[in-house]
């Protein structure tokens, strides 16, 4: 089943669930059908032997955001949810993927069975209230989990394992940022292996772009960047369909900091502050939607630290296209570059910037689902890395126009 672009509210709709086989995914890795359910079951529910990528599922109801059997298959999946968990298999493999929890006592990626051996790779999972897990692991039978690039965060602890049986929960986890020190251990009948080339979590803080807005797209600079290992579990893409290795070694998590595009990062313009005559350059937040009207974007601005913010914005438009030829498959990375503009800003001031869209981004935009494009920040220090550039409607425009003309 493949569910095409857009914003779905199924609440009040009968449940998105079946106990059949069933894949479902998104027709676009790079933007996302996004669901949103206040049901009073998980918004997407698959039985045995399922997969699910490419997928923005929330719950609103405190169930599952994403629920599946046994032997599935998760990928490229954004799965949040107000409630204990968000994403709940029986065992399987989950790749590519970021799962928020809002609720106590749980974890926001939960695998519960019977036993079977599961793979995790290149996720993150955070889960912030209190008895809560960024990833909880319950077997009643005996199962083996192999961990690998994962960010774990929970308010209780990073892991919880809780094994019953004689062969109990066995889990090896290497080359990710956790705090093992924190992980619950329930049942008498567990196994952790923590390989050496983990992150310590107490000391080495991945760098997210917004954690309490659950952003978990990196920071330039951030540790987990380039410190993962490209394990045979892990997949193509990170789970905004981009390149999973675009460093040395793949990223721990979800994201993949793509590397600069050249030349679209101007020197930065500072001014001088007291203190021995040092120059400092502010951190830029942008706001995530921005309107389009008369051919320009409206990139509302906050420049924070000291000094000020300032160079070129460059709005450039990514994806990955698939092309044939020679009897062979390969993947092709296509940027455009849709507009740029100067600007500067003192720190501490909010603005304005107008980014003029050149002929392919207007036709871009046109052309859109919705008339809304997700494209890429580049320059000018902005902390955020992504927005969303909204096409004003015309006739609103036109009535807003009108009702000025005659104020």
């Amino acid at each position: 089943m493949i569910v095409l672009s857009g914003d779905y509210d199924v609440s009040g709709l009968p449940p998105l669930a079946t106990t059949k086989t069933l894949t479902v995914h998104g027709s676009d890795p790079m933007d996302k059908p996004r669901i949103v359910s206040s049901n009073s079951e998980p918004t997407l529910l698959l039985g045995d032997g399922s997969s699910s990528y490419n997928l923005d599922l929330t719950a609103q109801s405190g169930k599952a955001a994403l629920e599946l059997g046994a032997d599935v298959n998760v990928s490229g999946v954004i799965a949040r949810s107000n409630g204990t968990t968000a994403l709940h298999i029986a065992n399987g493999q989950i790749r590519d993927t970021a799962a928020f929890a809002a609720g106590s006592d749980g974890g926001a990626i939960y695998l519960e069975g019977n036993g079977g051996n599961s793979t995790i790779s290149n996720v993150t999972a955070i889960s912030d209230k209190p008895e809560s897990s960024g990833i909880f692991l319950r077997t009643y039978g005996t199962s083996s989990v192999e961990m690998r690039n994962t960010i774990a965060r929970g308010l209780r602890g990073d892991l919880g394992l809780e094994g019953y049986a004689p062969g109990g929960m066995s889990l090896n986890v290497d080359y990710s940022n956790i705090r093992v020190d924190t992980t619950l251990e329930f049942g008498g009948s567990t196994t952790l292996t923590a390989g050496p080339h983990n992150q310590d979590g107490n000391t080495v803080v991945p760098l997210f772009a917004d954690l309490a807005g659950y952003d978990v797209h990196q920071l330039a600079g951030s540790p987990t960047i380039d410190a993962g290992l490209a394990d045979p579990s892990i997949g193509t893409d990170d789970f905004d369909g981009e390149a999973r290795v675009q460093g040395a070694a793949p990223d721990i998590g979800a994201d993949e900091y793509p590397p600069p595009v050249p030349g679209s990062s101007p020197a930065p313009i500072s001014t001088p502050v007291s203190g021995g005559g040092k120059r400092r350059r502010g951190t830029l937040y942008v706001a995530g939607a921005a309107p389009v009207r008369r051919g320009k974007a409206l990139l509302h601005v906050h420049c924070v630290g000291r000094g000020s913010c300032g160079g070129a914005i460059r709005l450039i438009y990514r994806r990955v296209s698939k092309r044939h030829a020679h009897g062979k498959t390969r993947r092709v990375h296509i940027q455009y570059s849709l507009g740029r503009k100067p600007f500067q800003i003192e720190a501490g001031k909010r603005g304005a910037v107008r980014v003029p869209l050149n002929r392919r981004g207007l036709r871009m935009l046109r052309h859109a689902r919705n008339h809304h494009l997700k494209v890429w920040l580049f320059g000018g220090g902005a902390k955020n890395r992504s927005i969303e550039l909204r096409l004003a409607h015309r006739r609103a425009e036109a009535k807003r126009a009108s009702a000025q003309k005659h104020h």
